[in-house]
């Protein structure tokens, strides 16, 4: 457990600039970790290999807790990842929740493996690099369980949340739900893209002018509010081609 006396007064900082790989905390397989009451404040340059602030390894009985925490790194602020990449997603079921705490960086929550993901009361800040598509505020690999509530979105430039299909590997179906959440505008105006056989469920969400973009799978948005209903689209860079949705009960802007 790493515990301080609240995020404002117990900070732990890395070095200015990180010019190699690296990262500033980790828990290995099978950790049950807590976070709590403290600030992580990774490198604010970093080189083109990246760095990681927090990461928990995953593994079958794997969890990490961070609440009332502020983590933020020009990198990765918090990773959940099997060492390896070896995670089997049938016997494995590593669980990452974040509470009351924000989140800044690069990419801010970024899992690579199945497990769940249970993000509460939490804001994601500053994220998002000019010209690329590929940083967004969590990206994730299927089958996840993932779980949004009451968190806002304010990124620079990447999109809020991008499930990506790498899932195609490891089999089975994941879910996404997002409640009463808000998604502020961001320079790419790209906020939920879902791959894969994913339902996604938004329900009581502030979305503006995100776009909500579905590949194969599903999406139900309900009693929230957007600009236009053109915001959400099925699309298909690839097969199995586009996915559906269904509104119900929304507000839309003029």
């Amino acid at each position: 457990q790493l515990v301080g006396v609240g995020r404002d007064q117990s900070v732990l900082k890395a070095e200015e600039k990180l010019t190699a790989a690296g990262t500033m905390i980790l828990f290995r397989p099978n950790a049950r970790g807590k976070v709590r009451g403290l600030s992580l404040v990774g490198p604010k340059e970093i080189g083109e290999f990246g760095c990681n602030t927090l990461v928990h390894y995953g593994g079958p009985e794997g969890s990490l807790v961070v609440h009332d925490c502020l983590v933020s790194s020009a990198g990765t602020a918090v990773k959940m990842e099997e060492l390896d990449g070896k995670q089997d997603s049938k016997q494995d079921s590593p669980t990452l929740l974040v509470t009351d705490s924000v989140l800044s960086g690069r990419q801010c929550v970024l899992g690579y493996n199945s497990g769940r993901y249970d993000l509460v009361r939490t804001e994601f800040r500053d994220y998002g690099v000019a010209g690329s598509n590929q940083f967004h505020a969590i990206y994730c690999a299927l089958p996840v369980s993932l779980h949004v509530e009451r968190c806002v979105f304010q990124g620079n430039v990447g999109g809020g949340l991008e499930i990506h299909p790498y899932s195609q590997k490891i089999p089975g179906k994941g879910t996404v739900t997002i409640l009463d959440t808000e998604f502020r505008p961001s320079a790419a105006g790209q906020g939920i893209l879902t791959h894969a056989e994913t339902l996604t469920v938004i329900r009581g969400c502030r979305l503006g002018t995100t776009q909500i973009h579905v590949r194969k799978g599903g999406a139900v948005v309900s009693e929230s509010a957007l600009e236009k209903r053109s915001q959400i689209t099925g699309y298909a860079l690839e097969p199995p081609g586009p996915g559906t949705w269904v509104l119900r009960d929304c507000r839309f802007g003029e």
